[in-house]
Formats: C-alpha cells, sequence, structure tokens
C-alpha cells in the first residue's frame, strides 16, 4: 500500500473544562440505603453523559467530550455525600462557553437534580475552535507550494484536538493553517513520527518561508 500523505489542517475543535460537583447524603456505610452515595450518583450521571447529543457536521465531524478525573472523599465508615468530576468538551468554531455550559446543564437536570455544573477558570481565554476556508488565498498559496515541494496538494481535514494554533488564531485574528508529519499513538506508549514525512514538512516549510514575502505582497494588491 502507498504511504499516506501529510495533511493540511484547517481549523480545530476548541476546548472547555467543567467541573461537575455532585451531592448526596451521609450515613453509616453499615446501614449505606439510609444515605445516598454520591459517588454512585456521579457514575451515573457519567454513563449517562455517553447520551447527551453531540453536533455533528459533515467536514468537521462531531462535537466530543470526555471524563478525566472524579474525586470524593469521606471520614470512617461514612457514606461519602459530595462528589465531582472534571469534564472536558471538544466544540465546534463559533461555539461560546457559556452555550455549551447551558446545553449540558439542561442536560444533567433531566439525569439528576443533585449534580451542578461549572466552567473551570483559567488563566488564557478558553481555546475556542476556528477554522479557515479551502478556498481561501492563503490555502490556495500553501496548496501551489506543496505542489511544487511535494509533487501533490496535501488533503485538507478539521483537527479533533486544540492546540497553539486554537490559541494564535484568537490573539491575532489571522487564518492559521497547520502541516505535521505523519505520526501514531498519541498520548501513549510508542508514539512515533515518520523521519521521511519529517524531512518532506520541513522542505515544505522552508519553501514556505521563502515564499511568504511575495505571497504578503501579493494579497495585498
Amino acid at each position: 500500500t502507498s504511504e499516506p500523505y501529510e495533511q493540511l489542517v484547517l481549523g480545530r475543535r476548541g476546548h472547555f473544562a467543567f467541573q461537575v460537583n455532585v451531592s448526596g447524603q451521609k450515613a453509616h456505610g453499615s446501614v449505606y440505603r439510609e444515605g445516598i452515595n454520591a459517588i454512585e450518583v456521579a457514575s451515573e450521571t457519567i454513563l449517562a453523559l455517553q447520551k447527551f447529543p453531540l453536533k455533528t457536521h459533515p467536514f468537521l465531524g462531531s462535537e466530543g467530550l470526555f471524563v478525566s478525573s472524579i474525586e470524593a472523599q469521606t471520614v470512617g465508615l461514612t457514606v461519602p455525600d459530595h462528589c465531582r468530576f472534571t469534564l472536558h468538551y471538544f466544540s465546534h468554531p463559533e461555539r461560546a462557553v457559556e452555550t455549551i455550559q447551558k446545553e449540558l446543564d439542561d442536560f444533567l437536570s433531566l439525569i439528576t437534580p443533585k449534580a451542578s455544573l461549572e466552567a473551570i477558570l483559567r488563566p488564557t481565554p478558553h481555546p475556542t475552535g476556528y477554522f479557515v476556508e479551502e478556498d481561501s488565498s492563503f490555502v490556495q498559496w500553501v496548496q501551489k507550494n506543496a505542489q511544487k515541494v511535494l509533487g501533490h496538494a496535501l488533503p485538507t481535514v478539521f483537527a479533533p484536538s486544540v492546540a497553539d494554533e486554537n490559541v494564535l488564531f484568537q490573539g491575532l485574528k489571522v487564518p492559521v493553517l497547520a502541516i505535521a508529519p505523519i505520526g501514531g499513538n498519541s498520548h501513549q506508549a510508542g508514539e512515533w513520527v515518520n523521519l521521511d514525512s519529517l524531512e518532506r514538512v520541513q522542505k515544505l516549510y522552508k519553501r514556505l518561508v521563502q515564499d511568504f514575502n511575495r505571497y504578503a505582497t501579493l494579497s495585498k494588491q
């Protein structure tokens, strides 16, 4: 089989993090049915979130969510009356954290009235999603250079995760594209990158840097 091509990333999903607090009722563990175990309620809530109606798009794909941590503490043989978990949400472009928080709140209110959700504050703005139109002059310029260096245009994709590009797009308000070498096993043992692909990407970036002044001049005319 032929080796896959490097891809041109036209945009990325945004990312928002939320803390979900779940209340229960204390009781002695020997008579646990007299209480409400907040860990059990939180677990049921997490499983119910698998049915949250995620928005989909033919090119952007589906939004997504996952839980990264769950925490509860109790003293002695006591049924825990509080549990919290961290929920991560990957969003389409132009979706605000307030909108997604309301959608999640409305959904959770149908699952359990004992859960409340709040956005996790961060020192920098939430990285919202972004997208650059494929027919833009910037994309076409990159593709022409790819054709010259690689012998073919790059397949275009919308990336499922966030990266520095989200911050650059938000802060600079300019089109942001990404080209990365072929690799795999992200965030796993044995994460890898193809060295031949790395060299190809290096050559393409070098060409883009050399040609950028000409593109910038032409785009102002």
